[in-house]
This record gives structure tokens, C-alpha cells and sequence, in this order.
């Protein structure tokens, strides 16, 4: 049995090093049934009362929001926008908005590595304009991010991630808002369990040739 233990522990070693995988959700409610973990944080913004401009990190508390790029919007927008933005509930939230022609990054770094991650968006502009968001694991998903009415996107990762970061592929201006966050629940990876599985099965079909 023991010459067969390295093979087992090499297969769970190649499948840590594996990419990460990453289901995108539509749906709060369902995001929040297959997010796993516990809520590590619900941030809604309302507790901004004057906007805040897109120069520096703004330290959110359980996360750090740092801009980067040619912003001509605030980071934080407490008031309909002059550009045809959208509020999430008619209430502060986060915008992005570059200038024209021009792409804009924002990064969102937790405190505390996450599992799965969620946000509001609307922008009353319309025109299919992509967005992309990265996880600090590399994993990413482009979305249209001129809806033209609010929509809902989550992100549940086989992988615990520390960072997600939200660029303009083309000239997008949405509001992201209701940030919320799980826990990484520590399931590991589809790839671990099934090299596992596989690495016990020679095992034990060795030990019973062997007896």
C-alpha cells in the first residue's frame, strides 16, 4: 500500500495546482442556495450621503474598492448621474465610468478570502456594452453590463479566493451596488475528489491481490 500513497498524494497536488472553476448565478436567491459558507458581508453603500471621487482606495470595511484608469464619474454616486446612470434602488452605490474611449479597472480586495461573491447592476443606457470581472485566481466572466433595467450577478468558486476586479471592455458607465460575500465552505475541487477516488481504488484492489 504504501508505494501506491505517492501516487494518491501527487494526484491531489496536480489537482491544487489546477485552475479554479466558477458557476455564474442570475439569480440572488439561487446564488445564495448554492454559495455555501457564511455571509462574511452585506454592503449596500446607503451609508454614503455625499459622493466620493474615483482618485484613491476607498477602505469600504470589509473590503477596499481602488480604482485605476480615467474615471469622469465618482466612485461612490449618491445622485442620478448626468450620463444616463442608473441607480440600484434609487440609492448610493458604485459606479464605472470612464472617459470616453478610454477603459477604467476597479478592484474589490476582502479582508478575509471569500467563496462566492455577488452584486446589483443597472444602467439605463442600453447597447450591450461587456464588462468583465476577474477573481484573483484568474477565473473571469464577461457580461453586458447595459441592461438597461437592474440584474443580478454571482459568483460561487471551487476555489477561495482574496480579490475581484471589474473592467471596461468597451465604454461601460453601469452602477454595481448590494455587494455581498460568502465564506469559502472548503469542498474541495470536483478534479481532487475524483484523482482521490481513482488513487484509493488502485489501493485497494493492490491490498486484495496482496492478501
Amino acid at each position: 500500500m504504501k508505494n501506491y500513497l505517492p501516487v494518491v498524494l501527487a494526484g491531489l497536488l496536480f489537482s491544487n495546482s489546477l485552475h479554479s472553476a466558477m458557476t455564474i448565478y442570475t439569480d440572488r436567491s439561487a446564488w445564495r442556495n448554492a454559495a455555501g459558507g457564511s455571509q462574511l458581508f452585506y454592503v449596500d453603500f446607503n451609508s454614503y450621503t455625499s459622493d466620493v471621487a474615483a482618485t484613491a482606495p476607498l477602505d469600504v470595511g470589509p473590503f477596499t474598492l481602488t480604482p485605476s484608469g480615467s474615471w469622469d464619474m465618482p466612485l461612490i454616486e449618491t445622485a442620478q448621474g448626468g450620463y444616463g446612470n442608473t441607480l440600484v434602488g434609487g440609492t448610493s452605490g458604485v459606479t464605472m465610468r470612464a472617459v470616453s474611449g478610454a477603459g477604467i479597472e476597479l478592484s474589490v480586495s476582502f479582508d478575509n478570502p471569500v467563496g462566492s461573491f455577488g452584486f446589483d447592476l443597472a444602467d439605463s443606457f442600453g447597447g450591450g456594452r461587456m464588462a468583465r470581472i476577474t477573481t484573483s485566481t484568474g477565473d473571469f466572466y464577461d457580461f453586458v453590463a447595459h441592461t438597461g433595467a437592474v440584474g443580478f450577478l454571482g459568483l460561487v468558486s471551487t476555489s477561495a479566493f482574496n480579490s475581484v476586479t471589474f473592467s471596461s471592455i468597451s465604454n461601460v458607465r453601469p452602477q454595481i451596488d448590494n455587494f455581498e460575500a460568502n465564506s469559502f465552505s472548503g469542498i474541495p475541487e470536483p478534479s481532487a475528489l475524483s484523482l482521490l477516488v481513482v488513487g484509493l481504488g488502485v489501493v485497494l484492489r493492490r491490498r486484495r491481490r496482496t492478501v
